[in-house]
């Protein structure tokens, strides 16, 4: 058990950390920077503000730092069963290293794209931006944006038959 946080990243290859907020990432990224191996990759799991993580990855990258964002969305039981979905932002060379490693943790991992804050904005979007927000027991609160086909699966329905206007009573399995 290491005694610092720069103890416990010295020469390891992958970092993981979740954290309470923005600043206290901050801190610690500063704290462990200096004892990071040169290849050495970041991750961050802390729910954390879109704005602050944009300018955090790119800060770590002119540090030479490799870091990605990627919250998690999993109960405790789900965190001792390794299931889940993890969310990742960032380069999609760095994240194909990662993704096994990433996908043992949680079962699924969805790389969001290279912007490194796309993550953080599905993970915190404001309620005055949502579309809509679904609620299913467990609970689970699942947000949608405003964009166009947010989820991605608008192929999906129309193929199944469904139309504007239709309405649509989800009874997948979740849980």
């Amino acid at each position: 058990v290491a005694n610092t946080p720069e103890e416990a990243a010295a020469g390891a290859d992958r970092v993981h950390f979740v954290l309470p907020d923005d600043e206290v990432v901050d801190a610690i990224l500063d704290q462990i920077q200096p004892s990071l191996k040169p290849d050495a990759v970041v991750i961050d799991h802390s729910t954390t503000l879109p704005e602050k993580t944009k300018g955090r990855a790119e800060r770590q990258r002119a540090r030479g730092v490799r870091f990605l964002h990627a919250p998690v969305f999993m109960s405790p039981q789900m965190a001792q069963d390794g299931v889940g979905l993890m969310l990742v932002s960032g380069p999609a060379s760095l994240v194909e290293t990662v993704q096994p490693a990433l996908a043992a943790m949680t079962g699924e991992v969805w790389h969001l794209g290279e912007r490194p804050d796309l993550a953080a904005e599905i993970t915190v979007t404001p309620v005055e931006k949502l579309g809509r927000l679904f609620i299913s027991p467990g609970p689970v609160y699942d947000p949608e944006g405003r964009g166009t086909n947010w989820w991605r699966s608008a192929r999906g329905l129309y193929a199944g038959g469904f139309r504007a206007g239709d309405r649509v009573i989800n009874t997948f399995a979740y849980h």
